[in-house]
């Protein structure tokens, strides 16, 4: 989970890595969709700069590849690309011939986050 501090109260939302795992400047992505009243997603979006401290958790959860190079089968919806487009990044980055299938449902074109990288 991801915690700010907002009005002076400590909020924390759950947000996915699409970053590949351990990168060597150990900076980390995470995606953000902004949500109409949601208060950690609007200050993210909107309001946080570069400097402002976050608190983050530990992963948590067994959301995971699987050891065996078996073919895999991604289904997602809206922003649920978020951790499997991490796992898809992981794969091409390792060099893996592992056949992967993703079925994304977006509302429009321009809500298919991710769209340009996962077509290439």
């Amino acid at each position: 989970t991801v915690g700010v501090d907002i009005n002076g109260v400590r909020n924390h939302r759950c947000y996915s890595l699409t970053s590949l795992p351990a990168p060597a400047d150990r900076s980390i992505e995470i995606t953000v969709q902004a949500v109409p009243g949601g208060a950690v997603s609007n200050h993210l979006v909107f309001e946080a700069s570069i400097g402002n401290m976050i608190q983050l958790s530990e992963p948590l959860g067994d959301f995971v590849l699987p050891a065996l190079a078996t073919p895999l089968v991604f289904i997602a919806g809206g922003s649920g690309i978020t951790p499997i487009l991490g796992m898809i990044r992981s794969l091409a980055a390792n060099g893996s011939s592992q056949p992967v299938t993703l079925l994304h449902y977006a509302l429009d074109s321009d809500r298919a986050l991710f769209s340009q990288e996962l077509d290439a």
